[in-house]
């Protein structure tokens, strides 16, 4: 094609315009000369040449030119790549073939060498399987990294505070609260539920603002451990303690008080002990047996609420996990206390008569209960502060521990236990006592049993959103452990102490919405059962005779003043069921929010409200000796409390 271009370029160029044109004119009559004899034609004359014609033909020719030397310049650049793409291939096959022979001779020296081949695959094999052996000692290997990594980091920021093998780990919290309360109960943040002011008191009349900080705890606890047992002691005060440089006049100079003091030794075969003062197993925990996991309501209040059965006192304890992290089984031996409630009244053959007997029962011809001439002199240890002419705070004076034995189980949901405690009443009894308190020779002592059965749950009835609580307790002789003051024990017409039935229970639910916020309420109730007795004669009477009423809120007891002020005084001095409670209970929301919570400790706010309501038992009204004019009263407290707090908490 290249040369059929180039011969036309070439006649086009001879041409040079219309030189072809003249030279083709010319040449035409000689052939028709020579090839015809007919008679010759006059020729037709020649067309005028048009320049404008031979000027566009030079102007395609030039155009023609340009394009087919654009065109072969295109084509050598298309030449010279499929030139080196040929070259390319041509390296690339000569390397295949390289390469195909080296495999080639490969593939035959590992035939030859098939014997050491099979040798290497078995040393290989037993390589593998040693591998497979030490993967145990590689984990460990691991484990062992890790522990390191993390003590380094526990050296970077340490949580406790390590002394000879003993860690360390300080904690509590301060606390700034404000209390507010629609009747006066001289009260900081511990309540006594069981004393709130009746209608008739002068305290009923006028409320109760506190700010204060007393609350503040500090805590302290220790950890070692052998290869065998894991040993803890934990030291816990709080600010609550009283004396009488404790007034909010001007220092609130206000004594540490001393909350738990224990220690214990965990075993690695299931066995735990531990002895101090420490928590009284009748309380709910929240795993097992374990010390310091106890349920306690989460409130401001630091008498919790009432129907939660507690103690803190001195106690010695063994528990057995009978399978492993299922059953658990504990025995422990408590510190005793009794605490009794007697009142007597001389009915003179007309009920309501002012006339109360006219000698002390307790203290009296009834000794060795809390606050008794017996349990106060000598004094060693113990306070013998009087109120008046009564004693506050000597304790009883008994003769054998509580003993308390508990069953826990927790299956695949929730945590549930029984137990169950036995106490001993014992008091020093002078028969002759109403007739002479010159001849107290005749005295004897006087012993009588008491006890309970309780139960308690943690059912989380929404993974880690919400649970619900239980606990409760039964039976005779268990006033002490409830939060209302409740009594043991009081006093038959023979001298000798008389267990009174009791109940307290509690229920619990508390959420935890987010991580920050937790909302809870609580609802409890606290019961003590009429325990009354009435003669003419026995221990009591005077010689000459007449009838008196003995015991626990008999209905002749008189309630002059409990429901509204007495006639004779705004004060009501000639209640006498003041502290002798039928039931008491109180409903109580509270809620806690998280402000900040990390390495540093936490702070967190709080606030609670709680309605008590409080009834005694009935008595009467009147101290007339006109039987028609004796009305049945029934005294009532209701008080309502509200509660803020601001924590810091150690970290």
């Amino acid at each position: 094609m290249k040369g059929f271009v180039l011969v036309t370029l070439a006649s086009l160029a001879l041409c040079g315009g219309g030189v072809c044109l003249a030279q083709a004119d010319l040449k035409a009559p000689a052939k028709v000369t020579a090839s015809k004899t007919v008679k010759k034609k006059a020729a037709a004359p020649a067309p005028a040449i048009n320049q404008d014609e031979i000027q566009r033909l030079r102007d395609a020719f030039l155009a023609l030119q340009q394009t087919t030397e654009q065109q072969l310049q295109s084509l050598k650049q298309e030449n010279a790549i499929l030139a080196e793409q040929l070259r390319q291939y041509q390296q690339e096959a000569e390397a295949a073939q390289i390469t195909t022979d080296q495999i080639q001779h490969k593939v035959a020296a590992l035939e030859e060498q098939n014997p050491a081949v099979t040798r290497l695959q078995t040393e290989v094999a037993a390589i593998k399987t040693k591998v497979i052996t030490s993967n145990a000692t590689v984990q460990k290997a691991a484990a062992i990294v890790q522990d390191g990594d993390k003590r380094f980091a526990a050296l970077e920021s340490p949580d406790a505070i390590h002394y000879k093998g003993v860690k360390l780990t300080p904690g509590g919290y301060l606390q700034f609260a404000e209390i507010y309360r629609t009747h006066n109960a001289n009260s900081d943040t511990a309540d006594s539920y069981g004393a709130f002011p009746l209608w008739g008191s002068a305290n009923a009349k006028t409320s109760e603002f506190r700010i204060s900080g007393r609350a503040s705890r500090i805590s302290l606890k220790a950890e070692g451990a052998t290869r065998k047992v894991k040993m803890m002691g934990y030291v816990e005060v709080d600010f609550l303690g009283a004396s009488p440089t404790s007034t909010e006049a001007q220092t609130n100079s206000y004594n540490p008080r001393l909350r738990l003091a224990f220690g214990e030794a965990k075993f690695s075969n299931g066995w735990t002990i531990a002895g101090g003062q420490n928590w009284s197993m009748l309380q709910t925990t929240k795993k097992g047996i374990d010390a310091l996991s106890e349920w306690l309501p989460s409130l401001i209040d630091n008498s919790y609420t009432t129907g939660f059965s507690y103690a803190r006192e001195g106690t010695i304890r063994v528990s057995k996990e009978i399978v492993p992290n299922k059953a658990w089984l504990g025995f422990s031996v408590e510190n005793p206390e009794t605490v009794a409630n007697v009142g007597c009244v001389l009915a003179s053959n007309t009920v309501g008569t002012s006339s109360v007997c006219p000698f002390n029962i307790l203290n009296g011809a009834v000794q060795g209960t809390e606050n008794t001439t017996l349990v106060s002199s000598p004094s060693n240890g113990f306070s013998t502060a009087t109120s008046g002419t009564t004693l506050l705070s000597s304790p009883s004076n008994d003769i054998a521990p509580d003993l308390v034995a508990k069953f826990v189980v927790e299956p695949s949901w929730g945590h549930y236990e029984v137990k169950a405690i036995g106490r001993f009443f014992r008091d020093r009894v002078y028969p002759n006592y109403g007739y002479s308190s010159t001849n107290l020779g005749l005295g004897n002592n006087r012993v009588t049993e008491g006890g309970g059965i309780g139960i308690g749950a943690i059912m989380p009835v929404v993974a880690k959103k919400m649970d619900v609580e239980v606990q409760a307790l039964a039976g005779k002789g268990i006033g002490r452990f409830g939060t209302t003051g409740g009594p043991d024990v009081t006093v038959n017409t023979k001298g000798d102490l008389v267990p009174i039935k009791g109940l307290q229970a509690i229920v619990g639910i508390e959420t935890h919405p987010t991580p920050k916020f937790d909302f809870n309420f609580y609802a409890g109730d606290e019961y003590y059962e009429r325990t009354t007795y009435s003669t003419a004669k026995g221990l009591f009477a005077y010689p000459t005779g007449g009838t008196f009423y003995i015991g626990y809120g008999a209905p002749q007891f008189l309630d002059l003043g409990c429901t509204e002020a007495s006639s004779t005084t705004n004060l009501s001095t000639t209640c006498m069921t003041s502290s002798q409670n039928r039931n008491v209970w109180t409903a109580q929301p509270s809620m806690w929010y998280r402000i900040y919570k990390g390495k540093e400790g936490a702070l967190q706010l709080g606030a609670s409200y709680s309605y008590t309501y409080r009834r005694t038992w009935d008595g009467v009204n009147t101290t007339s000796s006109t039987t028609s004019s004796i009305n049945t009263v029934r005294p009532l407290a209701i008080e309502n409390i509200v509660m803020t707090s601001f924590r810091y908490y150690l970290p």
